[in-house]
């Protein structure tokens, strides 16, 4: 610890050389004037000694001491104290008859005090840059998911999101969300990374299981360490890892919890921290508003859906030899879909627009709708415009946009000859599928001029016609789908 001071005042005062018989260093300014212009403000004294003989108007107006600085009055005998009662003074020194054993005793106790209210000075400030430096670091938090949230609206697609959010901002190992199924009042695997797939994709989970009881009944966030902190731990999910650290939180919102995050473990092998905690808290209370929307998106998208698809069905459910027709279509063109490796919102496409293919049916005629014999070439005209009116009905529902196209095309020939001649490549990849399985199921499904196929038959006409009518690859997938159900016979 440094012994150094600051004297300003008379260099006769009896003072100075009794500072001199001290061990500590100090440098003398004969006024406060001279103190402020001189005085290197990166040179740190603990301790200014001031001269009383100085004027009353020159100690009020020194300013050098502040917080940091103990100030002393150096004063004598015949010299009032009364005058600087109301100064900046901490204490006094009679130098005349203080020895300088005593003095630098005082100096001692000033000089850690001083030192202890810096520290304590330091610390705190230590303490506002680190809370600082959090908030900081919230608001950017804050910002990187709001701008990865705010991009989207597919409610498996924001889960999924909000889940990576998680884990990165954590560095967590594994994890899943769960989504309340409004039925039940239980709760679905929607999402979920670093667990076993197979165990639990989709797996429904009670609310009253172990700690989502905890959870859903109070609405508040867990943290474990290890199971052996729960008196009676229950696994969440079927195949659940053993873990160290255990993170859950539930996304809230007016009506509800309508989603809980679940985080196991950190990448490196060290339990989650309460700042982990407090991130996953805010990841989930951000994201609250997000998944509220997306659900409220979905359930407009599907009021939207079943209106037309109701449509559909009734105008299947006027002719026996259609029912159900395509529900079915649906069902094939899913598995192709899915056998091919779409991806995701391909696959939600092509279920829709399988649905839908027909519904421009609703515009033709009664007697050439279910003509039995051959249509006439006026009547198979009359019969074509149905792709492009089941396109002009389903262009006014915004999120269906993208099966307008579809169900404009769903009768177009690999190598040109549909309705509007695209051919190969050019034709989308769902339209072509939808027409492998729409074929097929006309074929199997009796019509008013023919009987049914058998799906051996059906398969021959799908090789016949595949390279022509079919995508070739579309129809070498679903054949082999057909045999491995029905078998090679």
């Amino acid at each position: 610890m440094e012994k150094k001071l600051i004297y300003i005042g008379s260099p006769e005062r009896s003072i100075i050389k009794k500072l001199k018989e001290t061990k500590y260093q100090f440098i003398v300014f004969h006024t406060v004037k001279e103190f402020a212009d001189r005085y290197d403000k990166n040179e740190e004294f603990n301790i200014i000694i001031i001269d009383a003989s100085l004027s009353q108007d020159e100690l009020y107006a020194f300013e050098g001491g502040g917080n940091k600085s103990t100030v002393i009055l150096a004063i004598s005998p015949e010299e009032s104290i009364q005058e600087f009662l109301y100064s900046p003074v901490a204490d006094v020194i009679f130098d005349d008859y203080t020895p300088s054993s005593i003095i630098e005793k005082k100096l001692d106790r000033f000089l850690i005090e001083n030192m202890d209210h810096k520290r304590d000075y330091l610390d705190k400030l230590e303490e506002l840059e680190k809370e600082k430096e959090e908030k900081v670091y919230q608001l950017e938090l804050i910002k990187d998911i709001n701008l990865i949230l705010g991009k989207v609206l597919q409610l498996d697609e924001l889960l999924s999101a909000i889940l990576k959010l998680a884990l990165d901002f954590t560095e967590g190992k594994s994890g899943a969300i769960l989504m309340l199924e409004e039925q039940s009042g239980n709760y679905q695997v929607k999402s979920f990374h670093g667990l076993d797939g197979e165990g639990v994709s989709g797996v429904r989970i009670p609310k009253d299981k172990g700690v989502m009881s905890t959870i859903t009944q109070n609405n508040i966030g867990q943290i474990f360490h290890s199971k052996q902190e729960v008196f009676h731990w229950e696994p969440i999910l079927p195949i659940e890892p053993d873990f160290k650290s255990f993170i859950a939180y539930p996304i809230s919102s007016s009506n509800g919890i309508p989603a809980i995050i679940l985080l196991y473990d950190k990448l490196n092998g060290s339990g989650f921290s309460r700042n982990d905690y407090e991130i996953v808290k805010l990841i989930s209370r951000q994201a609250a508003g997000s998944v509220e929307n997306a659900r409220l998106y979905e359930s407009i998208k599907m009021n939207y859906y079943n209106t037309v698809r109701a449509l559909a069905i009734a105008l299947e459910a006027s002719d026996p030899y259609t029912r159900g027709h395509s529900e079915r279509v649906s069902s094939y063109a899913i598995i192709i879909a899915h056998s091919m490796g779409l991806p995701q919102d391909e696959i939600h496409e092509i279920e829709y627009y399988a649905i839908l293919h027909d519904i421009g049916k609703i515009a033709i005629p009664g007697e050439i709708l279910h003509k039995e014999g051959a249509l006439t070439e006026s009547e198979y005209e009359i019969m074509m415009t149905h792709s492009q009116i089941g396109a002009d009905i389903i262009a006014s529902i915004g999120f269906l946009q993208k099966v307008t196209s579809l169900i404009r095309y769903h009768h177009e020939h690999w190598d040109g000859n549909g309705y509007y001649h695209l051919k190969h490549e050019q034709i989308p990849v769902q339209a072509r599928i939808v027409a492998v399985a729409d074929a097929y199921d006309a074929m199997v499904s009796d019509r008013p001029y023919r009987k049914a196929m058998t799906s051996k038959e059906a398969i021959i006409e799908l090789k016949k016609h595949s390279g022509t009518q079919f995508d070739p690859d579309v129809v070498k997938v679903f054949v082999q789908i057909l045999e491995r159900f029905y078998g090679q016979n």
